[in-house]
């Protein structure tokens, strides 16, 4: 049994999860157009039909759990047609996250940011570096030249920034405010 249908096309939807919606097109009334979905990822599409939602002329997407099972998780961008006969227009465009099942992960998972990643790898790379005082050396007729501590230094401080900036606009994200700052002016 599925809970209460959404009214609009959800923006996440876990591996896995059962997911159902509802959209209305005044212009596009089901039974006589058919709402679908195309979802899209490098090397992955998904392909949803809808139906009729009851005797209402709304449109009804139901997704069951071994449906979802299925899919690769990541960020996929879709658009939302309708068609009826050899009709075809796209309603809706925009992007929509398919998360990974955590209770599926045999191996964990690293769901960290690129730039959280990066950052990690490059404090642990600044603690090898304290630890060695030389910039360079040359075996044979090889030489080898490592970043002097400064530069890593800036790069880790730049990094830090993005992570920070990231944190904060999941934080302003999960507490449903806008992701972008107010900026207030005063004209005197």
């Amino acid at each position: 049994m599925f809970a209460m249908a959404l009214t609009s096309t959800p923006s996440k939807i876990t591996v896995g999860d059962s997911v159902r919606w509802t959209r209305s097109f005044a212009d596009y009334p089901a039974p006589g157009w058919v709402l679908s979905y195309a979802f899209v990822m490098a090397g992955e599409s998904i392909m949803i039909n809808g139906e009729q939602s009851g005797s209402s002329a709304d449109h009804l997407i139901s997704i069951p759990a071994a449906t979802s099972a299925d899919w690769t998780a990541g960020p996929y961008s879709y658009q939302a047609y309708v068609t009826s006969g050899n009709d075809r227009f796209v309603v809706e465009t925009g992007t929509i996250v398919i998360a990974p099942d955590f209770t599926a992960q045999s191996s964990g998972l690293d769901n960290r940011s690129l730039a959280a990643k990066a950052l990690a790898a490059l404090e642990s790379v600044i603690l090898i570096r304290t630890a060695q005082p030389h910039l360079e050396y040359t075996i044979k007729d090889r030489n080898m030249r490592f970043a002097p501590l400064p530069e890593l230094l800036e790069s880790r401080d730049r990094l830090r920034a993005e992570v920070q900036r990231e944190h904060a606009l999941e934080r302003r994200r999960k507490n449903g405010g806008s992701l972008f700052k107010a900026v207030k002016v005063r004209f005197t």
